[in-house]
């Protein structure tokens, strides 16, 4: 982080986080050891011999951080905008209502022995699954953390749906989970997943919810919207 972007978050969590300098520890002081701690996985007693603090005070001074960036999500999570129906950008044209892409990702984490087979990856990392959501400007509108390694993208994704302050997609909307592969015949193959959850009935939705699996129908769809971006693509 350059110091531009640090003096601007530390800007943010003291005026609308309401992170307060006591006269002990100052605000910059305090977002620093917060994000040395998030940046390179330290220990408590690491911050505490690097900021000559006693580990209460740096626990204390995390935890106030912590509460003040969470109060940051209005500022820092962004309500996404549909593509429109006339839309003409070529990466988005063909997604019309779609609000961005969701996708999980792995972070290693330190955890105890006893735990380590609950956070194993299938590639075999010790790790904890997160699902992140993104506006089409990728600005993040939705992430839940917290899932074990060896958690399936799908039941984080239950989860995140049936959470009562969970990811709400608006009736009409959708969301893409969209992978990009080099072939050996066609210059691309697209992977497609649309997740849309009506409002109205999400309560029924949450108890039906296991899987998320392909139809023929959405099959079909994908494969002739696949055909015509291709076409589009050689046209160009």
């Amino acid at each position: 982080m350059n110091t531009y972007t640090f003096r601007v978050l530390c800007s943010l969590v003291r005026v609308e986080g309401m992170l307060k300098e006591d006269g002990l520890v100052s605000i910059e002081e305090q977002v620093a050891m917060f994000l040395h701690i998030l940046a390179h996985h330290a220990k408590n007693r690491v911050i505490k011999f690097k900021f000559q603090r006693s580990g209460e005070t740096v626990s204390r001074y995390f935890n106030l951080v912590l509460k003040s960036v969470l109060r940051l999500q209005e500022n820092l999570l962004k309500v996404p905008d549909p593509v429109p129906e006339n839309c003409t950008d070529d990466r988005w044209k063909w997604f019309k209502g779609c609000l961005g892409a969701l996708d999980g990702t792995y972070i290693t984490v330190n955890v105890p022995e006893a735990d380590k087979p609950r956070c194993r990856s299938r590639k075999g990392e010790i790790a904890t699954n997160v699902l992140g959501v993104c506006s089409r400007d990728m600005k993040f509108v939705y992430v839940l953390p917290g899932w074990e390694g060896s958690a399936s993208d799908a039941r984080v994704l239950r989860d995140a749906i049936n959470r009562r302050n969970g990811l709400k997609v608006p009736t009409g909307k959708n969301m893409l989970k969209l992978e990009m592969r080099e072939m050996d015949t066609n210059p691309l193959e697209i992977e497609l997943g649309n997740i849309s959850i009506d409002e109205e009935v999400d309560e029924e939705l949450h108890d039906s919810i296991d899987t998320i699996d392909t139809s023929e129908a959405w099959s079909a769809w994908r494969d002739a919207l696949a055909n015509e971006m291709y076409n589009d693509w050689v046209a160009h």
